[in-house]
């Protein structure tokens, strides 16, 4: 994983969030009635990758060089399923392709856009964008089923992140008065 040294990231949308939605998604997928292709969740193969923006931590210097502090990706985690020896294809390497190319806007959440694809890339479908995050899924099942549980794994991280806050001293101290 990328060195969080130097970098802001988001406050609430931790790595433990992120991988506790990563693996009910999954769960979740497995016990309902999604169609995986006919596979059971013994037999699930995949990486899952969750990108959150982050912005140099730039506050020593007050804030120097505002407002350019354009987001750039960062990897919060990526976890895989399954056997990695096993595995057909290279799913990590692909779910990463998949969150770069989503993150860029290069690729949309169901469908790709090839006047967009650079030389001698694949194009992918099967990662989302949603709440300024990105959640790739790239396994043996059907791209479709990716892009559904890339959906449901970035649903649970924002809901999550957003019950971190609900519960922290911080929201409990917060004076929101100036709003009204």
């Amino acid at each position: 994983m990328a060195s969080k040294e130097g970098l802001q990231l988001p406050k609430y949308l931790t790595e433990g969030i992120a991988a506790r939605a990563v693996l009910e998604a999954v769960d979740e997928i497995f016990k309902g009635d999604y169609f995986v292709g006919g596979i059971g969740r013994d037999q699930f193969q995949a990486s899952i990758v969750v990108l959150v923006p982050a912005v140099p931590d730039d506050r020593q210097s007050g804030y120097a060089n505002w407002p350019v502090y354009p987001p750039q990706p960062f990897p919060l985690v990526q976890i895989d399923f399954g056997t990695k020896s096993e595995w057909k294809y290279g799913y990590g390497g692909i779910a990463q392709c998949k969150a770069q190319q989503r993150w860029y806007d290069r690729s949309a959440d169901t469908y790709i856009m090839p006047h967009l694809l650079v030389s001698g890339e694949t194009p992918y479908y099967g990662a989302v964008k949603m709440g300024e995050i990105v959640v790739a899924c790239s396994s043996n099942t059907r791209e479709r089923t990716d892009w559904n549980i890339a959906e449901l794994c970035a649903i649970k991280c924002i809901e999550f992140a957003r019950i971190a806050w609900e519960q922290s001293e911080e929201r409990a101290n917060l004076n929101l008065e100036f709003l009204a």
